[in-house]
């Protein structure tokens, strides 16, 4: 049989060990949850658990008993609980939670042993350590009954007081650790959860992120495929309006090489004599035909056009000649409506570099606009063109030509 001396010395040199000293280092598993620990939780610590005072629920029929017990605990600045029977510790163990309960074994009524079954039948109490103080000797039997009735320990009168305070001490200890645990165990449970709910957001996300970049794609290919017919219809429309216009100068060609040919073999008086005034008409006629033809020659270059790659044919031309030329493709227009054209050329400039062909057009052009709003301006109103002829105004000719109304409403 273990004496009690020897158990009390092993308890004692135990609960030595596993006392707290007073600068406590965290442990290996704090450590280890505390990096788990989300920003929005708070980490309990150890300070705040050793702050907040445990239950010790003190259970023995006598009073003057558990009055020696509750002086002798005092010092642990917990809080100490009476009970005088096993059925009032029942009664305060359904509404409360202990660190520990301090049971005697011999009471009325209930005694300690079947107090210990009924706390061990309740699922929140199972885990409760008891120990068991009785003023008798018990056989290793009657010890056995304690342990497996849930007992952690026994303590004989007459009680030691420090025997007592360091096996209090020790369980309670291992209450706060249990309970830091439990702490660390739901912030542990919270963080998985939160993180479960993450990666459900982010898969969320990202399934919601493959489908935007299905439907980018699949409206790429849809995009593609309408450009693709497009440029299709493009090229064939552009196709066809070439056949069109290669058709078109062909048969305009034939015709107006007739009136040519006729001008100047009247001109010529192959059909018989002219006077002056017909021989200038037959100039006329001739430089107009011959001006039409240059035109319907540039429209088998509008692809060049189109293109931006049509070649200007620059060279001197003199300013009087080409005015006076455009202005006689004008003359009838502005005699069947009866205008007055009147010239002036400034002497300053009369040779330009330019393309004699393409402005002689932009001038019959603009003679011609002009002439058509003539019954806009109304009458006695005044219309000039202007040429400009400095060199960094004929640069920008090609954009813009400077016009003024003197009343009315211009161009």
């Amino acid at each position: 049989m273990i004496s009690k001396q020897v158990i009390n010395a092993h308890v004692s040199k135990v609960a030595t060990f596993l006392l707290p000293a007073d600068e406590k280092r965290p442990t290996d598993l704090e450590k280890s949850f505390s990096c788990l620990i989300p920003r929005g939780l708070k980490k309990p610590t150890d300070k705040s658990i050793s702050m907040e005072k445990v239950n010790i629920l003190l259970v023995d029929d006598q009073p003057g008993k558990a009055l020696s017990y509750q002086a002798i605990l005092a010092a642990l600045d917990e809080n100490l609980i009476l009970a005088r029977s096993g059925r009032e510790a029942l009664q305060y163990l359904l509404k409360h939670e202990v660190a520990l309960i301090l049971l005697d074994v011999i009471m009325p009524e209930m005694d300690g042993f079947e107090t210990a079954t009924f706390i061990r039948q309740h699922p929140r109490l199972e885990q409760t350590p008891i120990i068991f103080v009785t003023a008798f000797s018990v056989s290793d039997m009657d010890r056995l009954k304690g342990y497996e009735l849930g007992a952690v320990d026994y303590v004989f009168a007459p009680v030691i007081p420090e025997i007592l305070r360091t096996k209090v001490s020790v369980f309670v200890e291992l209450y706060r650790k249990r309970q830091e645990l439990q702490n660390l165990n739901r912030i542990l449970t919270e963080t998985n959860a939160a993180m479960a709910a993450e990666i459900a957001e982010r898969k969320q996300a990202e399934a919601a992120l493959e489908a935007a970049r299905a439907s980018l794609a699949q409206r790429v290919e849809e995009r593609t495929r309408e450009l693709r017919v497009a440029n299709e219809d493009l090229a064939r429309a552009s196709r066809l309006k070439n056949e069109f216009f290669a058709c078109m100068s062909h048969e305009l060609r034939t015709p107006l090489h007739a009136i040519l040919g006729l001008s100047e073999a009247m001109q010529e008086q192959t059909y018989g004599l002219i006077n002056e005034n017909q021989q200038e008409t037959l100039g006329n006629i001739a430089e107009s035909g011959r001006h039409l033809l240059a035109l319907i020659n540039d429209i088998l270059d509008l692809s060049k056009i189109e293109a931006g790659k049509l070649q200007l044919e620059m060279a001197p031309v003199l300013v009087e000649f080409v005015c006076q030329a455009s202005l006689r493709f004008i003359n009838q227009m502005a005699q069947r409506k009866r205008l007055k054209i009147f010239t002036h050329f400034d002497n300053a400039v009369t040779t330009i570099q330019a393309d004699e062909r393409q402005l002689k057009q932009i001038l019959v052009n603009l003679h011609g606009g002009s002439i058509s709003v003539e019954s806009e301006l109304g009458k006695g109103s005044r219309f000039t063109v202007s040429l400009p002829w400095q060199a960094d105004e004929l640069r920008r000719f090609s954009n813009r030509l400077e016009t003024e109304a003197r009343s009315g409403t211009g161009l």
